[in-house]
């Protein structure tokens, strides 16, 4: 699950929602499709990153922790842009479920599926295949709903913000941690969204993290910096090399961003925060830096926080390892 001993736990870290990915040469799954029990789920699948173009495979564990079976299982499984706070539910979600939305930020990761019978005593593994498109990242949260007539979502929980439905309903999960394996000679750049209320202002928050020897930074469109006040990060250019590895990633996009102010975090092991953040349409695009900068590096996780008044309002973790680790 990529958590250890110390770790902070946040409502998008579900247990219950697994990439695998075929990795190495030749590129392999952890397991065959049919060996993912609920017992291969737990002690020998581990977590990764979607793989474009290649097929991957999404696994999601349910639970009846009631003393009955559960009949008919209606189980969805969408997915989204990787983001610190994500969007809302679009407005006729609960109108039409368990039929995935027609259109909206949140796209089905394949068809609802449907347990015959769910035994309180044996979880169920439940498996989609999502192609890694061209134009859609690597670096995706999924959202799992799942409910049966006997145990339906309450209608007072089915609100559309997720933070809020997460913490009402047990039946719902948010998988939003991503791997990050980079090298010393590939930086690696994450698109990332930061989603919310156009009228309010924002702190986005770097974690402290026990990983060591890695550079991360945050880069803001030319038209967000402006106002931001940085505790414990640095305005830095870009170096060629990073501007270039950029370039690579995004293409001409590289145009809307603001190059001579990467905001760098001074010291992984304190974290850092910018204050003053606007959402002028209610999204804005930003560019995350990770950056395996140091033979003696060590891994770890280090979580993006999205904070209003104090709360937090959403949060995407990263898993950090040198590429082959």
């Amino acid at each position: 699950h990529h958590v250890h001993r110390g770790d902070p736990l946040w409502w998008w870290q579900c247990a219950d929602i697994k990439v695998d990915a075929p990795e190495g040469t030749p590129p392999t799954y952890q397991r065959k499709w049919a060996e993912v029990d609920y017992v291969t789920f737990e002690s020998a699948l581990e977590h990764r990153d979607l793989q474009a173009g290649r097929v991957n495979r999404i696994f999601v564990q349910l639970h009846n922790r009631g003393s009955q079976p559960a009949q008919d299982v209606r189980v969805l499984l969408l997915w989204t842009e990787a983001a610190a706070a994500v969007p809302d539910l679009p407005a006729d979600f609960w109108t039409n479920f368990p039929k995935a939305p027609a259109s909206s930020a949140w796209t089905p990761a394949g068809e609802t599926q449907t347990i015959p019978v769910l035994s309180p005593t044996e979880p169920v593994i439940l498996p989609w295949a999502l192609i890694g498109a061209p134009g859609v990242d690597n670096d995706l949260c999924f959202l799992v709903v799942a409910d049966c007539a006997s145990d339906p979502i309450p209608a007072e929980h089915k609100v559309r913000n997720i933070k809020s439905l997460i913490q009402k309903d047990k039946r719902v999960g948010l998988k939003n941690v991503h791997v990050v394996q980079a090298s010393a000679r590939d930086p690696h750049w994450v698109p990332f969204s930061l989603w919310g209320d156009a009228g309010q202002n924002y702190l986005l928050r770097v974690s402290p993290t026990a990983a060591r020897g890695w550079t991360l930074g945050v880069l803001f469109p030319k038209n967000a910096v402006a106002q931001l006040q940085a505790s414990g990060m640095e305005p830095v250019p870009l170096t060629g090399a990073l501007e270039n590895a950029l370039r690579d990633r995004i293409g001409s996009d590289i145009q809307q961003f603001d190059t001579s102010r990467l905001f760098r975090v001074s010291d992984g092991a304190q974290g850092g925060s910018l204050a003053g953040l606007t959402l002028p349409e209610g999204r804005l695009r930003i560019m995350m830096l990770f950056q395996f900068a140091s033979p003696e590096a060590v891994g770890g996780s280090v979580s993006l926080l999205q904070e209003m008044g104090g709360e937090v309002v959403g949060g995407s973790t990263f898993v950090l390892r040198q590429e082959g680790s």
